[in-house]
């Protein structure tokens, strides 16, 4: 039927043992429209959760900047992101706004140095309130960047 989706979901651990406590795991969801559906595309709503703390240090950190310079080339002007880092502390750096300032973006992640531990909880918690909640705008992701080991 046109203007269906596909969700693909990727768990981020294969198995969860039964302990009888709280556990969290994160969960990729991945939106596709099927062959059937229309292409056009829907403004994005972008908040991006970076890790920069010291576990990041050097490549991996150089890494995700370059991943997210590429992100905000391929964003329409009418696209919105936002970015918030994190290490111990959580803070916005881009606020929610029109994708417009391409090299003004850039030069907000550029300035990301690494430092401090690591509070993913706290920056998704962040990233999921720079989530506007605009008419029109149906496509809404946070992406979280921080190392698996």
């Amino acid at each position: 039927m046109a203007g269906e989706v596909s969700l693909i979901c990727q768990m981020g651990r294969e198995r969860m043992q039964a302990t009888g406590g709280t556990q969290m795991v994160y969960i990729l969801v991945e939106a596709r429209p099927n062959d059937a559906a229309p292409q056009a595309r829907m403004p994005l709503n972008l908040a991006l959760v970076l890790d920069h703390s010291g576990s990041m240090k050097g490549a991996k950190l150089q890494a995700v900047k370059e991943a997210v310079r590429l992100v905000i080339d391929h964003m329409d002007p009418q696209d919105i992101i936002s970015v918030v880092i994190f290490d111990d502390n959580v803070r916005v750096i881009v606020p929610a706004q029109f994708a417009a300032d391409k090299p003004g973006l850039k030069a907000q992640v550029d300035g990301i140095r690494d430092g401090g531990g690591t509070a993913m909880s706290l920056g998704m918690n962040v990233g999921l309130t720079e989530l506007p909640s605009t008419p029109r705008r149906t496509s809404s992701a946070v992406w979280c960047c921080s190392p698996t080991a």
